[in-house]
Protein backbone atom coordinates (compact mmCIF):
# COMPACT_ATOMS: atom_id res chain seq x y z
CA UNK A 1 0.00 0.00 0.00
CA UNK A 2 2.99 2.18 -1.07
CA UNK A 3 2.29 5.36 -1.97
CA UNK A 4 -1.33 5.92 -0.41
CA UNK A 5 -2.72 8.25 2.20
CA UNK A 6 -5.06 7.47 4.86
CA UNK A 7 -7.71 10.43 5.14
CA UNK A 8 -7.00 11.77 8.89
CA UNK A 9 -9.90 14.14 10.94
CA UNK A 10 -8.23 17.73 10.00
CA UNK A 11 -7.99 19.43 13.41
CA UNK A 12 -9.47 22.60 13.90
CA UNK A 13 -9.08 25.22 16.42
CA UNK A 14 -11.64 28.04 17.39
CA UNK A 15 -11.17 31.43 17.49
CA UNK A 16 -13.21 33.44 20.86
CA UNK A 17 -13.68 36.79 19.46
CA UNK A 18 -14.12 39.41 22.30
CA UNK A 19 -16.98 42.06 21.54
CA UNK A 20 -16.69 45.38 23.13
CA UNK A 21 -19.52 46.80 24.74
CA UNK A 22 -19.76 50.69 24.11
CA UNK A 23 -21.48 53.05 26.20
CA UNK A 24 -22.34 56.51 25.44
CA UNK A 25 -19.96 58.87 26.75
CA UNK A 26 -16.64 56.69 26.81
CA UNK A 27 -13.42 57.71 24.88
CA UNK A 28 -13.61 56.90 21.49
CA UNK A 29 -9.65 57.42 20.77
CA UNK A 30 -8.95 54.99 23.41
CA UNK A 31 -6.05 52.62 21.47
CA UNK A 32 -6.75 49.26 20.57
CA UNK A 33 -3.80 46.60 21.41
CA UNK A 34 -3.30 44.45 18.51
CA UNK A 35 -4.33 41.12 18.91
CA UNK A 36 -1.10 39.55 17.39
CA UNK A 37 1.54 41.61 19.13
CA UNK A 38 3.68 39.51 20.79
CA UNK A 39 5.20 40.32 24.54
CA UNK A 40 8.18 42.14 25.18
CA UNK A 41 10.31 39.08 25.66
CA UNK A 42 9.20 37.90 22.25
CA UNK A 43 10.12 41.20 20.80
CA UNK A 44 13.89 41.12 22.40
CA UNK A 45 14.95 37.86 21.90
CA UNK A 46 13.41 38.02 17.93
CA UNK A 47 15.58 40.93 17.30
CA UNK A 48 18.90 39.10 18.58
CA UNK A 49 18.00 36.38 17.00
CA UNK A 50 17.49 37.91 13.73
CA UNK A 51 18.95 41.01 13.12
CA UNK A 52 18.02 42.88 10.27
CA UNK A 53 14.82 41.46 9.78
CA UNK A 54 12.41 42.72 7.16
CA UNK A 55 8.92 42.23 5.53
CA UNK A 56 8.13 41.46 9.04
CA UNK A 57 4.53 40.02 10.59
CA UNK A 58 3.39 38.60 13.57
CA UNK A 59 0.41 36.08 13.93
CA UNK A 60 -1.23 34.31 17.55
CA UNK A 61 -1.53 30.81 17.08
CA UNK A 62 -2.09 28.61 20.50
CA UNK A 63 -0.02 29.30 22.83
CA UNK A 64 3.04 30.58 20.11
CA UNK A 65 4.37 34.34 18.65
CA UNK A 66 5.00 33.51 15.19
CA UNK A 67 6.71 35.76 12.95
CA UNK A 68 6.79 35.43 9.09
CA UNK A 69 9.94 37.45 7.66
CA UNK A 70 13.11 37.52 5.01
CA UNK A 71 16.48 37.30 6.62
CA UNK A 72 19.80 37.24 5.05
CA UNK A 73 18.51 37.80 1.41
CA UNK A 74 18.10 33.68 1.01
CA UNK A 75 16.65 32.17 -1.74
CA UNK A 76 13.07 30.84 -1.41
CA UNK A 77 10.23 28.98 -3.42
CA UNK A 78 8.42 31.25 -6.31
CA UNK A 79 5.23 30.57 -4.05
CA UNK A 80 6.91 31.85 -0.65
CA UNK A 81 5.87 35.21 -0.04
CA UNK A 82 8.81 35.29 2.47
CA UNK A 83 11.81 33.25 3.58
CA UNK A 84 11.58 32.40 7.40
CA UNK A 85 8.98 31.41 9.86
CA UNK A 86 9.68 31.57 13.17
CA UNK A 87 7.99 30.31 16.57
CA UNK A 88 8.69 31.81 19.85
CA UNK A 89 6.71 31.09 23.60
CA UNK A 90 5.58 34.16 25.32
CA UNK A 91 8.79 33.73 27.45
CA UNK A 92 10.77 34.74 24.32
CA UNK A 93 11.92 31.36 23.90
CA UNK A 94 12.82 30.01 19.77
CA UNK A 95 10.99 26.64 19.35
CA UNK A 96 10.76 26.65 15.77
CA UNK A 97 12.58 27.47 12.37
CA UNK A 98 11.38 27.46 9.18
CA UNK A 99 13.66 28.58 6.43
CA UNK A 100 12.25 28.42 2.26
CA UNK A 101 14.81 27.02 0.05
CA UNK A 102 14.51 25.98 -3.72
CA UNK A 103 13.69 22.08 -4.55
CA UNK A 104 18.00 22.22 -5.88
CA UNK A 105 19.32 23.37 -2.29
CA UNK A 106 17.69 19.89 -0.74
CA UNK A 107 20.53 17.47 0.10
CA UNK A 108 21.33 15.01 -2.94
CA UNK A 109 19.96 12.08 -1.16
CA UNK A 110 16.73 13.75 -0.17
CA UNK A 111 15.94 14.77 -3.57
CA UNK A 112 17.15 11.49 -5.46
CA UNK A 113 14.26 9.96 -2.67
CA UNK A 114 12.08 12.04 -3.91
CA UNK A 115 12.83 12.01 -7.24
CA UNK A 116 12.00 8.11 -6.92
CA UNK A 117 8.60 8.53 -5.68
CA UNK A 118 5.18 8.59 -7.18
CA UNK A 119 4.92 12.71 -6.39
CA UNK A 120 7.95 13.19 -8.97
CA UNK A 121 5.44 12.60 -11.78
CA UNK A 122 3.03 14.38 -12.98
CA UNK A 123 0.10 15.41 -12.34
CA UNK A 124 1.72 16.15 -9.31
CA UNK A 125 3.80 19.53 -9.28
CA UNK A 126 6.20 21.01 -6.25
CA UNK A 127 4.88 23.90 -4.40
CA UNK A 128 7.06 24.81 -1.99
CA UNK A 129 10.28 23.36 0.02
CA UNK A 130 11.62 23.87 3.30
CA UNK A 131 14.17 23.49 5.80
CA UNK A 132 12.81 22.96 9.37
CA UNK A 133 15.21 22.92 12.50
CA UNK A 134 13.27 21.65 15.74
CA UNK A 135 14.70 21.61 19.34
CA UNK A 136 14.98 18.22 20.27
CA UNK A 137 15.40 16.73 17.03
CA UNK A 138 19.15 15.20 15.60
CA UNK A 139 18.83 16.58 12.84
CA UNK A 140 16.84 19.45 10.63
CA UNK A 141 13.20 18.08 8.88
CA UNK A 142 13.17 18.43 5.04
CA UNK A 143 9.81 19.26 3.89
CA UNK A 144 8.62 19.10 0.42
CA UNK A 145 4.57 20.55 -0.45
CA UNK A 146 3.23 18.80 -3.61
CA UNK A 147 0.13 19.74 -5.11
CA UNK A 148 -2.39 18.67 -8.33
CA UNK A 149 -5.49 19.69 -10.09
CA UNK A 150 -8.62 17.21 -11.04
CA UNK A 151 -9.03 16.47 -8.18
CA UNK A 152 -7.44 19.49 -6.31
CA UNK A 153 -5.41 17.74 -3.48
CA UNK A 154 -2.03 18.88 -1.85
CA UNK A 155 0.72 16.96 0.40
CA UNK A 156 3.15 17.53 2.65
CA UNK A 157 5.99 14.73 2.61
CA UNK A 158 8.76 14.96 5.40
CA UNK A 159 12.32 13.62 5.02
CA UNK A 160 15.23 13.79 7.31
CA UNK A 161 19.04 14.45 6.66
CA UNK A 162 19.33 11.05 5.02
CA UNK A 163 16.65 10.26 2.47
CA UNK A 164 14.21 8.76 4.38
CA UNK A 165 10.53 9.89 4.37
CA UNK A 166 9.01 10.05 7.70
CA UNK A 167 5.52 11.32 7.11
CA UNK A 168 3.18 11.81 4.19
CA UNK A 169 0.35 13.83 5.20
CA UNK A 170 -2.61 15.96 3.55
CA UNK A 171 -1.96 19.65 3.26
CA UNK A 172 -4.65 21.37 5.43
CA UNK A 173 -5.95 24.91 4.88
CA UNK A 174 -4.37 26.11 8.35
CA UNK A 175 -0.43 26.33 7.08
CA UNK A 176 -0.01 26.95 10.72
CA UNK A 177 -1.60 24.37 12.18
CA UNK A 178 0.06 21.76 10.17
CA UNK A 179 3.64 22.44 11.73
CA UNK A 180 2.88 24.26 14.99
CA UNK A 181 5.86 22.91 16.91
CA UNK A 182 5.79 19.64 19.62
CA UNK A 183 8.37 20.29 22.47
CA UNK A 184 9.48 16.97 23.70
CA UNK A 185 9.36 16.52 27.53
CA UNK A 186 12.41 15.99 29.33
CA UNK A 187 11.29 12.78 31.07
CA UNK A 188 11.00 11.57 26.96
CA UNK A 189 14.42 12.30 26.39
CA UNK A 190 15.90 10.98 29.50
CA UNK A 191 14.05 7.49 28.29
CA UNK A 192 14.92 7.33 24.94
CA UNK A 193 18.87 7.96 25.63
CA UNK A 194 18.61 5.10 28.24
CA UNK A 195 16.84 2.93 26.25
CA UNK A 196 18.49 3.79 23.12
CA UNK A 197 21.91 5.36 23.38
CA UNK A 198 23.22 7.45 20.80
CA UNK A 199 19.79 7.10 18.26
CA UNK A 200 18.90 9.38 16.38
CA UNK A 201 15.67 11.14 16.93
CA UNK A 202 14.45 12.17 13.37
CA UNK A 203 10.39 13.53 14.22
CA UNK A 204 8.39 13.98 17.36
CA UNK A 205 4.41 14.08 16.78
CA UNK A 206 1.26 14.28 19.42
CA UNK A 207 -1.88 12.50 18.47
CA UNK A 208 -4.88 15.41 20.36
CA UNK A 209 -7.33 12.32 19.51
CA UNK A 210 -5.58 9.55 21.34
CA UNK A 211 -3.42 11.63 23.83
CA UNK A 212 -0.12 9.59 22.28
CA UNK A 213 3.19 11.22 21.64
CA UNK A 214 5.15 9.41 19.35
CA UNK A 215 8.68 9.99 18.66
CA UNK A 216 10.90 8.07 15.21
CA UNK A 217 14.23 6.92 15.97
CA UNK A 218 16.44 5.67 13.83
CA UNK A 219 19.11 2.97 15.20
CA UNK A 220 21.75 1.25 12.97
CA UNK A 221 20.01 2.05 10.10
CA UNK A 222 16.22 0.41 11.49
CA UNK A 223 13.75 2.74 12.30
CA UNK A 224 11.62 2.49 15.26
CA UNK A 225 8.51 4.43 16.60
CA UNK A 226 8.18 4.75 20.11
CA UNK A 227 4.59 5.77 21.79
CA UNK A 228 4.24 7.36 25.27
CA UNK A 229 1.55 8.83 27.05
CA UNK A 230 0.48 12.32 27.49
CA UNK A 231 2.29 11.73 31.10
CA UNK A 232 5.51 10.50 28.82
CA UNK A 233 5.01 7.08 30.14
CA UNK A 234 6.69 4.45 27.85
CA UNK A 235 3.66 2.63 25.66
CA UNK A 236 6.15 0.46 23.55
CA UNK A 237 8.22 0.45 20.67
CA UNK A 238 7.50 -1.10 17.29
CA UNK A 239 9.88 -1.43 14.09
CA UNK A 240 9.10 -2.55 10.56
CA UNK A 241 9.42 -6.09 9.29
CA UNK A 242 8.33 -8.21 6.36
CA UNK A 243 5.08 -10.07 6.92
CA UNK A 244 5.92 -13.13 5.55
CA UNK A 245 8.43 -13.19 8.34
CA UNK A 246 5.69 -12.93 11.27
CA UNK A 247 4.96 -16.02 12.87
CA UNK A 248 3.31 -18.92 11.02
CA UNK A 249 0.12 -18.75 13.01
CA UNK A 250 -0.92 -14.80 12.42
CA UNK A 251 -0.32 -15.75 9.17
CA UNK A 252 -2.82 -18.77 8.88
CA UNK A 253 -5.40 -16.76 11.45
CA UNK A 254 -5.09 -13.42 8.60
CA UNK A 255 -5.77 -16.13 6.10
CA UNK A 256 -8.54 -17.54 7.94
CA UNK A 257 -10.29 -14.93 9.30
CA UNK A 258 -9.41 -11.73 7.06
CA UNK A 259 -9.66 -13.00 3.65
CA UNK A 260 -11.44 -10.00 2.32
CA UNK A 261 -9.20 -7.24 3.35
CA UNK A 262 -5.93 -6.03 1.39
CA UNK A 263 -2.92 -7.29 3.82
CA UNK A 264 -0.33 -4.80 3.25
CA UNK A 265 3.15 -6.20 3.09
CA UNK A 266 4.99 -4.62 6.17
CA UNK A 267 3.91 -6.00 9.44
CA UNK A 268 5.41 -4.12 12.43
CA UNK A 269 7.32 -5.76 15.46
CA UNK A 270 5.95 -4.81 18.66
CA UNK A 271 7.86 -4.18 21.79
CA UNK A 272 5.20 -3.51 25.00
CA UNK A 273 6.14 -2.18 27.84
CA UNK A 274 5.10 -5.42 29.83
CA UNK A 275 8.29 -7.12 28.14
CA UNK A 276 6.42 -8.81 25.44
CA UNK A 277 6.33 -9.23 21.94
CA UNK A 278 3.49 -8.57 19.51
CA UNK A 279 2.85 -8.32 15.85
CA UNK A 280 0.32 -5.70 13.92
CA UNK A 281 -0.75 -6.14 10.33
CA UNK A 282 -2.00 -3.27 8.64
CA UNK A 283 -4.87 -3.97 5.99
CA UNK A 284 -7.68 -2.19 3.84
CA UNK A 285 -11.11 -3.10 2.71
CA UNK A 286 -13.81 -0.86 0.96
CA UNK A 287 -16.75 -0.27 3.08
CA UNK A 288 -20.04 1.54 1.27
CA UNK A 289 -17.34 2.97 -1.24
CA UNK A 290 -14.83 4.29 1.01
CA UNK A 291 -11.12 2.60 2.53
CA UNK A 292 -10.71 1.72 5.52
CA UNK A 293 -7.41 0.77 7.19
CA UNK A 294 -7.33 -0.95 10.45
CA UNK A 295 -4.11 -2.10 12.80
CA UNK A 296 -4.86 -5.69 13.86
CA UNK A 297 -2.56 -6.49 17.01
CA UNK A 298 -1.57 -10.59 17.66
CA UNK A 299 0.21 -12.91 20.10
CA UNK A 300 3.07 -14.58 18.43
CA UNK A 301 0.80 -17.51 19.15
CA UNK A 302 -2.09 -16.09 16.83
CA UNK A 303 -4.68 -14.68 18.93
CA UNK A 304 -6.37 -11.04 18.04
CA UNK A 305 -5.08 -8.57 20.86
CA UNK A 306 -6.05 -5.03 19.95
CA UNK A 307 -8.29 -4.43 16.53
CA UNK A 308 -7.80 -0.67 15.68
CA UNK A 309 -9.09 1.49 13.06
CA UNK A 310 -6.63 3.59 12.28
CA UNK A 311 -7.90 7.22 11.05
Amino acid sequence: MTNKIFKTSIRSFFIVLLAAISFIGCNKDKTKEDPNSPSKEVLQAFAKDFPGATNITWKKHSNYDVASFDFNKQPKSKAAKTNYTSWYLPTGDLTQIEREIPFDSLPQIVRDTFNLSFYANAPWVIDEVEIQIKPGLSGPLYKIEVEKTSPEEEVDLYYNSEGLLLREVLDSDDEFQEDMPVIIPEKIIEFLSAKYPNCRIDDFDFKKKTNIYKAKIYINKIEYEVYFDASSVWLGSAFEIDYKTIPTAIQTTVTKDYSAYEIDEEALQIEGNNKKTYYGVSMEQTVDGKEKEYMIVFSPEGSVVKSIELL
